[in-house]
């Protein structure tokens, strides 16, 4: 019978962002199937939820990569929440120097 609905199959639940697949099945009375699904974000979006954002940036607003959990991973010389206070050179005096590239004083 030409598009007529043999079965229905409704999956509640959570499934949860992962690059692992999840396997469901459906044990109807009319049809049995077997599928997988997986839960991927969106690019610079991390979490259960998908709502931490990180997209590394090196400029003004920071210095960063993202691991893969969405945390900020600062570039080579850079420190601070968003990575954006330089290092200085070894040496330089907190007190009366500073620097706003890594490695200068």
């Amino acid at each position: 019978v030409g598009g007529a609905l043999i079965e229905r199959a409704v999956h509640s639940g959570m499934i949860n962002p992962s690059r692992r697949w999840q396997s469901l099945k459906h044990d109807g009375p009319v049809a049995q199937f077997r599928f997988q699904v997986r839960l991927s974000c969106d690019e610079h979006y991390y979490g259960f939820g998908c709502n931490k954002f990180c997209r590394p940036r090196d400029e003004f607003f920071g210095h960063y990569e993202c691991d893969h959990n969405g945390n900020k991973t600062c570039l080579e010389g850079w420190s601070g929440p968003d990575c954006n206070t330089a290092i200085c050179r070894q040496g330089c005096s907190t007190e009366h120097g500073l620097c706003k590239l890594p490695g200068e004083c």
